[in-house]
């Protein structure tokens, strides 16, 4: 915006001297058609003309400038409103260290989301069902709060991912603010399980992985406490 503010100046002041020249040109083309010889009365009648018309350029330039100004504020309360209150619904897959596929449904925003909807093409199914037996799925969730996950076992991925067909799909969802007035949001997006083919299950470590290893950690030093030798005093 600084930059086009810049720009928008320097044509008003190219736009004036190029006036300036015309109307002291034509004050002087005037004075010879009409016989005047007083140069002193030409030239003030040119600085008045001048002058009037460089207050009328830049009284413009500044109502624009003003306006742009407050184009800026606006869009700068607007950015601030949406970043602390607008919500963002998204359903994606997540494939555990042990390899359990899950369907997640997470509202990023930081605002609460209502009347969610989703649908799939092709339909959603697993290799013993389909996305009918997640009723949030299906028939849609009423209320979503900042931040909220929502997780659904899926499949096994040694099952589904060599033996499914269909393992990209896509998503068309639809939902509302939590503030009357703002409009619905759609929104389509892909959701894709075919980069996960032959890939390392080990770097998919969640929570309750990380958890049973911390766990094993704890045994080990358990065990090995037990086995040394107690010392005597």
């Amino acid at each position: 915006m600084g930059k086009s503010r810049t720009k928008f100046m320097a044509k008003v002041i190219g736009l004036t001297i190029l006036v300036t020249g015309l109307v002291v040109a034509l004050g002087i083309v005037i004075a010879k058609q009409y016989g005047i010889a007083d140069v002193p009365a030409i030239l003030l009648s040119s600085v008045n003309a001048i002058a009037v018309i460089a207050l009328s350029f830049f009284t413009y330039s500044y109502m624009k400038a003003t306006e742009v100004m407050a184009a800026e504020m606006k869009a700068t309360r607007d950015m601030d409103f949406e970043f602390r209150h607008k919500p963002k619904v998204v359903v994606d897959f997540r494939i555990s260290y042990s390899g359990m596929l899950y369907i997640e449904v997470v509202n990023e925003g930081n605002g609460a989301a209502r009347n969610i909807s989703f649908r799939f093409e092709p339909e959603l199914r697993s290799t013993s069902h389909d996305c009918k037996d997640f009723p949030a799925l299906q028939e849609g969730i009423r209320y979503l709060a900042s931040k909220k996950r929502l997780t659904f076992f899926f499949d096994s991925s040694f099952k589904f991912l060599p033996s499914s067909s269909a393992r990209d799909f896509t998503v068309f969802s639809q939902y509302e603010w939590d503030i009357e007035g703002k409009p619905k949001i759609e929104e389509t997006y892909p959701l894709q399980l075919s980069p996960y083919l032959k890939t390392d299950l080990s770097s998919y470590k969640d929570e309750s992985t990380l958890i049973d290893e911390v766990e094993k950690i704890r045994n080990a030093l358990e065990k090995i406490q037990q086995a040394s030798p107690k010392r005597k005093v």
